[in-house]
């Protein structure tokens, strides 16, 4: 996501740095959506903190080997 693309998104955004007290800006920012059971993304590591918002089919988030059942509309705050 970049910041300017939508205001609505810029909103939510600066509403999860006040109430997690999120100073440092080195952040990812990432939807994903999953138009069914069949979706993946490949394992990986975020060297900074992440909000992760999930959209579409439910799905299993590894973080730290440890299993989260994502559903549609659920976010994640990591790192």
């Amino acid at each position: 996501y970049k910041q300017g693309l939508s205001p609505a998104m810029d909103k939510v955004i600066q509403k999860l740095f006040v109430e997690y007290g999120i100073a440092d800006r080195t952040s990812g920012i990432i939807t994903n959506w999953y138009p069914d059971g069949q979706g993946n993304l490949g394992s990986h590591r975020h060297d900074c903190w992440t909000a992760l918002f999930s959209f579409g089919h439910e799905r299993i988030l590894t973080i730290d080997n440890t299993p989260l059942l994502m559903q549609d509309g659920d976010l994640c705050i990591f790192g």
